[in-house]
């Protein structure tokens, strides 16, 4: 994912990341970088389960779409 993030970045695009919140090397490639909270980092990602990770991206991505399609401020 960090090569992929290089080469968007080499060719002029933005580089939007959203990451859990422990260390991450495709912050340092972002441009715009949201670091998510995530109640079990590890278990539940090695484990295939959903976590607060999850619930977190999705309403944070539908918070922003409601900013960017209606002007309201969140």
């Amino acid at each position: 994912m960090v090569e992929k993030a290089q080469i968007a970045r080499n060719i002029g695009m933005t580089v939007v990341a959203f990451t859990r919140a422990s260390f991450n090397p495709l912050a340092n490639v972002a441009d715009l970088h949201f670091r998510l909270h995530d109640d079990a980092i590890h278990f539940a990602a090695e484990a295939g389960e959903f976590s607060s990770f999850e619930s977190n991206l999705v309403l944070l991505i539908d918070l922003l779409l409601l900013r960017a399609t209606t002007g309201n401020t969140v």
